[in-house]
């Protein structure tokens, strides 16, 4: 079976040491990474989905190395199903509840690009180019990352139907007759607002970030505290004795 992908040009596919591909945002100790994202010049080939993969690739911290085309699109698969499985625990102060990833929607956006990069760098570009590259491959391994889109509105349909659970109201500072006749300063208590777009963006930044070894995600929900309008600081001092006399 043929299928008719894009694969980066000749001149991105330059030597792996020198990090020159167009996605590649940094090169250290013999990785060269690749993130979605960057602008890359394309060209369409034809592809077979048994054709084999140059060994050095990964796709996330997963060798695809000597993989056909088709068990890689299975690596693909079973990651986002794997990031799918798993809950993020949003954060706050006093709690936190917890989004099943599923309920986003999750896929992999950027499927065709990872497996266009990791077979163009075998056969797009002349037989020199390949041979330098594949020497490459035995030192410098290419690492793609994932770019993993979801359901924007799902992440606000979330956030609305929990609202209860993150923003609080502000609560002024009050005092309290005890029964004695001594007073008690009852503190100020501080109320948070949500804030929607950043915390989407926290969010879509933990799942960037996934690593589906984990029990469950973590993000700390973004929003402004609000301060009450009567603070603890206008009671210091009530109730105190200020002075006392008798007389015969």
């Amino acid at each position: 079976m043929k299928r008719l992908i894009k694969a980066i040009t000749a001149s991105m596919l330059m030597s792996l040491s020198m990090a020159s591909l167009a996605f590649a945002t940094e090169s250290e100790g013999g990785v060269v990474i690749i993130n979605p994202g960057e602008e890359a010049t394309a060209v369409d080939i034809s592809v077979d989905e048994d054709q084999i993969i140059q060994e050095g690739i990964y796709f996330g911290n997963v060798s695809v190395g000597g993989m056909t085309v088709d068990e890689a699109r299975k690596v693909i698969a079973d990651y986002i199903a794997k990031v799918g499985e798993m809950n993020i625990r949003l954060s706050t102060e006093t709690g936190y509840e917890e989004l099943p990833v599923s309920e986003l929607n999750p896929v992999c956006n950027n499927e065709e690009e990872m497996l266009a990069t990791a077979v163009g760098v075998k056969h797009v570009g002349s037989l020199i180019s390949q041979y330098k590259q594949a020497k490459d491959l035995e030192c410098n391994s290419l690492y793609i990352d994932y770019d993993i889109a979801f359901s924007m509105d799902n992440v606000m349909d979330f956030l609305v139907e929990h609202s209860e659970a993150f923003e609080t109201e502000p609560v002024n500072a009050s005092v309290r007759l005890n029964e004695n006749g001594s007073f008690t300063v009852i503190e100020a208590i501080n109320g948070f607002t949500l804030d929607y777009d950043k915390t989407y963006d926290a969010i879509k930044e933990v799942i960037k970030n996934c690593d589906t070894s984990l029990e469950y995600l973590t993000c700390q929900v973004e929003g402004t505290t609000t301060e009450p309008q009567y603070g603890t600081e206008i009671f210091e001092g009530f109730g105190d004795l200020l002075g006392e006399a008798s007389t015969e």
